[in-house]
């Protein structure tokens, strides 16, 4: 109940998640967070940055913000294709399942271009095959953006098989560090932390 929290030098002891995000920090939930209502390629724009139609002012001037509108959904489009989703992107993503729910929350999630991506048990409950795909696309694109991943996992292998160094916890509160299959994986690192025990 101890300790500090700070990301690139700046402690976020009190800082909102908005203004955490805006510093290249950004998390995926274990439950999804997609908006129902909102179309797979809508979803995906709410995480670009810096959006200038959001300003009011600007918002009510399309020729100020559509190229930077166009330019978000090529980028959401690519990653979609990425993640295999660019089928469903004029889908409402409550139609997805439940796999295909953590593909879209996982490629929002890099519309930012973040240093960190935390990522909370982003593979529980999924099919072998989605499992798979999203664990190849994981690794795809943190070889192509050499960011930093944080995953809590409770599956060992999994974390060895992706992770450059894995932290172990077990329920007496004792810690393990092992190094992954994919020590040395890229620049920035792929961290997996697996909680075992109750």
């Amino acid at each position: 109940n101890s300790g500090t929290w700070a990301f690139d030098g700046t402690t976020l002891s009190g800082i909102p998640a908005f203004k955490v995000a805006r510093m290249g920090q950004v998390r995926t939930f274990q439950l999804t967070k997609s908006l129902g209502l909102l179309t797979v390629l809508e979803n995906m724009k709410l995480g670009a940055p810096k959006q200038t139609g959001e300003h009011i002012w600007a918002g009510i001037l399309p020729f100020l913000w559509r190229r930077q509108e166009k330019e978000y959904e090529a980028k959401a489009r690519e990653l979609l294709t990425r993640f295999k989703l660019d089928a469903k992107e004029k889908d409402f993503a409550a139609s997805l399942s439940g796999g295909q729910r953590k593909l879209l929350e996982m490629a929002r999630a890099l519309m930012s271009d973040p240093n960190l991506v935390m990522l909370d048990e982003p593979m529980a409950a999924l099919d072998a095959l989605t499992r798979a795909h999203l664990q190849d696309a994981v690794m795809a694109i943190h070889a192509r953006l050499g960011n930093t991943m944080i995953m809590i996992t409770h599956d060992v292998d999994e974390a060895i098989l992706l992770a450059d160094r894995v932290v172990m916890f077990n329920s007496l509160s004792k810690r393990s560090n092992l190094p992954g299959l994919r020590s040395g994986f890229a620049a920035g690192g792929l961290a997996q932390i697996g909680a075992l025990g109750g």
